[in-house]
Formats: structure tokens, C-alpha cells, sequence
């Protein structure tokens, strides 16, 4: 769900569910979102699932759902992950901005783009309505 530039995740990963509230995006050179994430009951995951399907929240958007695959390690200080996101392939870095350039610098990724948009964005959500299919 996204709302006011916000985003409200519910993810239910390897038999455990989660929330998470990410901030709107403060970044210029890369993102940098401020983000709480709590793991849930997985029950309560199924029950939201169930009733947010059948009606509307007020102030929050149709929910979007995707997939991606993942793969993650821990390198020079940073979280550096590989997503398949609907055939196409994505490098986050997550870490603090001085670490994120070192390494940047050291896999010689300076000349690359850098995507900013949200893969609710991608998916063409705006306010958590969808725009476009993929």
C-alpha cells in the first residue's frame, strides 16, 4: 500500500510475516527511505490478507501484490542484493552513503543507472493505485 509517499509493506517470507513502514524518499544521490519493519503473527497476515481483499481501507490504495526473487551478502560494510523482479535484474545496496560509493567504486558500477523509483513505482502504482501492467 502506498499513502502520502509512505509505504506499507506486509511480506510473508520463509513461514514468517512482517510489516513495515517505509518513509517517503529523502535521497538526491541515492534513496533513502527512514523504515521500521516488526515480524507479526503469520495469522495475522493470513486475517488482513483476507478482509483487505473483500473491502476498501479509507486512505489506502488497492493493495499490489509481486513477487522477486533475492539473493543477499554482507560486502564492505553494505547489504548487497540481487532481485529478479519480473525478468528484470536489480543491484540494492543498502548501508550508509560513504560505504555504498567505496563500493560502487570497487565493482566499477560509477557509470551505471541508477533507478530510484520504488517497485510499487515500477509496477506503475501511484498512491497505490496501479497505472500500467508489466
Amino acid at each position: 500500500f502506498s499513502f502520502s509517499g509512505n509505504i506499507l509493506r506486509l511480506r510473508h517470507e520463509d513461514g514468517k510475516a512482517f510489516l513495515t513502514v517505509k518513509g517517503p524518499d529523502s535521497g538526491i544521490e541515492f534513496n533513502s527511505r527512514p523504515e521500521i519493519q516488526c515480524e507479526i503473527p503469520e495469522e495475522f497476515f493470513v486475517g488482513f490478507s483476507k478482509i483487505r481483499s473483500k473491502q476498501p481501507i479509507q486512505d489506502f490504495g488497492k493493495p499490489q501484490y509481486y513477487e522477486k526473487s533475492r539473493a543477499s551478502a554482507k560486502f564492505m560494510k553494505c547489504d548487497v542484493c540481487l532481485d529478479n523482479f519480473f525478468g528484470t535484474r536489480y543491484c540494492e545496496i543498502e548501508g550508509n552513503e560513504t560505504d555504498i560509493r567505496r563500493l560502487i567504486t570497487k565493482f566499477g558500477l560509477e557509470d551505471f543507472p541508477r533507478e530510484k523509483r520504488s517497485y510499487l513505482e515500477l509496477l506503475g502504482c501511484e498512491n497505490g493505485v496501479h497505472r500500467k501492467n508489466i
